[in-house]
């Protein structure tokens, strides 16, 4: 559904990208790791058009859009969730997400006054979707940072996005509420979505990741299924600054880290 071809980002004469070849498949959900300045940001601004890939292909439905604009990327299917989120808080959570609806379906906007009927009812079963309907009269300002995350899928959702580029999604939730976020992403992955997401926090890259893509320099290392990614003894010593062979990633990083044992702390 998503194919990069030797994609390169070059900001002066650094290189934020160097290269970087994966696809995504229909229905899966694919995640990207990677230290701090791994280039797993830029990748996402290339991919939605934010940032004009340099060089490399980037294919959606083997349509090319990476000289496309934002607005056009996403009326193609593909809505990205920044790591911060944000809304129109003076408005209510239900004109959020009809804003949503009106701008970033397929057909493009309308300007006019009135919404149209599909673009309110698109705008409803995507806040059921997300489980904000009881909500839709709330100024988006009130919400807590879980439900303001929720509100942030119910915008994509209702552009009818079939791929969503999350960045970050579980940052700033504890635990319960990270539980809560993990389920409502596998209910959109079954309901057909394709998922792609940076994250950091592996217990939800287990849960939810098909596969992962580990990002370096710029460069891809590998990908593969989560537990083979974290046992490869490449992961091990860009995280750790040695290989550790034969041993697991994520069990050396968790004997580094003084918050041994604690859930939260098993950060990549």
């Amino acid at each position: 559904m998503l194919h990069c071809a030797a994609v390169t980002k070059v900001y002066g004469g650094l290189s934020a990208l160097d290269g970087v070849d994966f696809s995504v498949e229909r229905g899966e959900v694919f995640a990207i790791v990677g230290p701090n300045g791994a280039g797993k940001t830029t990748l996402f601004d290339t991919i939605s058009g934010i940032a004009p890939a340099t060089g490399g292909t980037i294919t959606l439905d083997q349509v090319e859009i990476q000289r496309m604009r934002p607005h056009r990327i996403c009326q193609l299917g593909l809505a990205r969730l920044f790591q911060t989120s944000v809304a129109f808080g003076s408005q209510t959570v239900f004109t959020n997400v009809l804003i949503g609806s009106m701008f970033g379906r397929a057909k493009g906007p309308r300007f006019t006054f009135r919404f149209s009927r599909d673009a309110v009812r698109a705008a409803l079963a995507a806040l059921e979707d997300c489980d904000l309907l009881d909500k839709q009269h709330l100024p988006a300002a009130q919400l807590p940072v879980i439900d303001l995350k929720r509100l942030m899928f119910a915008s994509a959702l209702a552009t009818q996005a079939r791929i969503l580029l999350l960045d970050e999604p579980f940052a700033g939730l504890n635990r319960e509420e990270r539980d809560e976020l993990i389920e409502l992403v596998r209910r959109i992955n079954r309901a057909g979505v394709t998922i792609v997401m940076i994250e950091h926090i592996m217990p939800a890259v287990q849960a939810l990741a098909d596969r992962v893509l580990v990002l370096h320099h710029g460069k891809p290392i590998i990908v593969g299924r989560p537990g083979d990614v974290l046992r490869d003894p490449r992961v091990a010593e860009v995280y750790l600054g040695r290989a550790v062979a034969g041993k697991d990633a994520q069990t050396e990083a968790s004997a580094a880290n003084p918050a041994q044992g604690r859930p939260d702390a098993h950060r990549l």
